[in-house]
């Protein structure tokens, strides 16, 4: 028997009503020789009323008029019409270039609509592309999908980065959001009885059994982490007595394992960056086994190797977590959540995020059969090999170390906070009991102080600053990468972030003088990582400080004096397990406050 919460967390209840009709935008990719781009608005219904709206075209790469013809102008959607149609010419020029991308844009909408998705990205597909590129895949893909249009019926998606700086201007939950990653998710054009809850601005959407959501993309840069992970977004809960009332629960929680750089398959190529980066892959994310196989031979057809297809299965119908799938008031929303954390080159990660070489569909295929996946549960944390072993006598070294920074500030008394709990639910947890995870990822161990009081503030006095001293997991292999980060209590929304991937010497850099008499043995087995409002340049420019910014009318993220602020540290992938490490097998953190 499913539990009902309906006042958890603050979940919706709307009493259905009619609703104006959705207008979106979709994204197309055409070829240079193809002479014109035919961009696609399509309405969720029709209307009783005819429906105008303004365009208007931007450059990205493309610039107009060397490569399209950029311009503006109105459609008109007769009533009774539920789409029409924008064409833009296109250059057929003899450079060898890659694929370059513009905007169309909608505004001024006239009439009983509101936007669902109003900017459409177009690619230009140049004639010498590369066969395995992302984009000349997404194209073969959709051709040979519209070869058999009463088969396939295809609804292209387009592809959404989070931005932090909303939280901080509208004052939504950003649901512990990590500042050192880029969050990213589908949105698909809005269907009769599909919800649209946002949670922390993530958007969710509903798979029938017959259906599948595919991404295609190029995987970002080079990055300490890339995964996907598959979540119940959202969950339908009928109001006690009172059904003609409707209300979602707010869940984001992943019910697998997330697909990990460990685990993803990408098209291999000679020379690129470290093996799966900056290479074209595919995910199919489907309840149907035979939806499944038949978008995996068309994504073959079209060029992509089938050790570039990974496929998340929904495991409709299995004991271990109900899931509701289909367009109905008792189905749930679902989304594929990307984390892209810590990119080698910042400017890297910023320039493909603009670029945005992410096509997603949801494809419909008619008269398929219906095989369910089977039910596949999480990898298991614990290895057998604990820090406790691999260093022996290491939390006593973690200790001396504490104590030779307390002597580093002489004359001052820190607040010490050492106790730590791991998240106390998985998303399977979410699930079942129909409460929220805030998106959990399985592939990180999330450390939570139990100390009180669990809220501080920061100012600019110079002598108000924090110190973590912490065990280097990356030299034991028990995490890629550390992270601690701080957040405003209020929305949760993540201010500032450091990592240890820099954290190399930095044990040494603050303790060293001040050692004497202390066992703290090799000093790369540690590290002292520091969050201040202003650091030394020294310790800045070596990457052992992070600064703690103020809001600005320019950069609305920050924190005030006055804002009451938490911490939160994550552990990513051990070595062995590929997922998050077990609390048990690492070493907690000591976590040094100065005020």
């Amino acid at each position: 028997m499913r539990r009902i919460l309906p006042l958890y967390l603050g979940a919706l209840a709307v009493t259905v009503q009619a609703q104006t009709v959705d207008v979106s935008i979709g994204n197309k990719v055409a070829g240079e020789a193809d002479g014109f781009a035919v961009v696609e608005v399509s309405l969720s219904a029709a209307s009783s009323e005819a429906i105008s709206v303004d365009w208007q075209t931007s450059d990205r790469q493309a610039v107009s008029p060397a490569d399209y013809a950029g311009g503006s102008g109105t459609l008109v959607i007769p009533a009774g019409e539920t789409s029409g149609s924008i064409s833009i010419a296109l250059v057929d020029d003899n450079l060898d270039e890659p694929s370059e991308k513009f905007f169309v844009d909608l505004d001024n909408l006239q009439g009983p609509a509101s936007f669902s998705d109003s900017r459409a990205r177009v690619t230009i597909s140049d004639n010498d592309d590369d066969a395995l590129s992302w984009d000349s895949i997404a194209t073969g893909f959709q051709s040979l999908l519209a070869l058999d249009s009463g088969r396939y019926v295809v609804q292209e998606g387009s592809w959404l980065f989070h931005q932090i700086d909303e939280c901080f201007t509208s004052g939504k939950n950003c649901l512990g959001n990590n500042p050192s990653s880029q969050y990213g998710y589908a949105r698909f054009p809005n269907r009769e009885w599909e919800w649209r809850r946002s949670i922390g601005g993530v958007p969710g959407y509903m798979v029938g059994n017959d259906e599948a959501v595919v991404l295609i993309l190029q995987t970002p840069p080079t990055s300490h982490y890339f995964g996907l992970t598959p979540n119940v977004h959202s969950r339908y809960s009928p109001t006690p007595g009172n059904d003609s009332l409707r209300s979602r629960i707010a869940i984001g929680g992943s019910y697998a394992d997330s697909l990990n750089q460990l685990a993803l398959g990408a098209a291999p190529v000679e020379g690129a960056s470290p093996y799966p980066f900056d290479r074209t892959t595919a995910v199919i994310f489907s309840p149907n086994q035979m939806v499944s196989d038949e978008l995996t031979q068309q994504l073959t057809a079209a060029g992509l190797p089938a050790e570039a297809i990974n496929v998340i299965g929904i495991p409709v119908g299995a004991v271990e977590v109900p899931l509701y799938t289909g367009y109905a008031n008792e189905a749930d929303e679902f989304c594929l959540l990307m984390r892209v954390s810590i990119p080698d080159d910042q400017q890297a990660l910023t320039d493909w995020a603009q670029q945005l070489p992410i096509a997603s569909y949801r494809v419909a295929i008619n008269g398929a059969d219906f095989v369910p996946f089977a039910y596949v549960p999480y990898k298991e944390r614990f290895t057998g090999r604990s820090e406790y072993d691999l260093l022996p006598g290491i939390e006593a070294r973690r200790d001396a170390l504490v104590e030779a920074i307390k002597l580093r500030h002489a004359g001052a008394s820190p607040l010490e906070y050492r106790r730590i709990e791991a998240s106390p639910r998985t998303g399977l947890d979410c699930i079942n009991d129909e409460i929220s995870c805030g998106f959990d990822n399985q592939d990180a161990l999330y450390e939570r102080r139990m100390d009180f009081p669990r809220r501080y503030t920061m100012t600019s006095d110079p002598e108000n600053f924090w110190y973590f001293v912490g065990v280097n997991h990356r030299r034991t292999g028990k995490a890629l990468y550390t992270n601690h980060s701080v957040y405003i209590d209020e929305n949760s929304a993540g201010v500032a972030g450091i990592t240890d991937f820099r954290a190399a010497g930095s044990a040494a850099y603050y303790a060293a003088a001040f050692a004497d008499g202390l066992a703290i043995g090799d000093f790369e087995d540690l590290y002292v990582l520091k969050m201040a409002r202003q650091c030394e340049s020294e310790e800045l420019d070596l990457g052992y400080c992070v600064e703690v910014p103020y809001p600005t009318g320019e950069n609305p993220v920050g924190a005030t004096d006055t804002d009451a602020l938490y911490t939160l540290t994550r552990l990513y992938l051990d070595s062995e397990s590929k997922v998050g490490p077990d609390l048990a097998e690492v070493v907690t953190p000591v976590f040094l406050m100065y005020e």
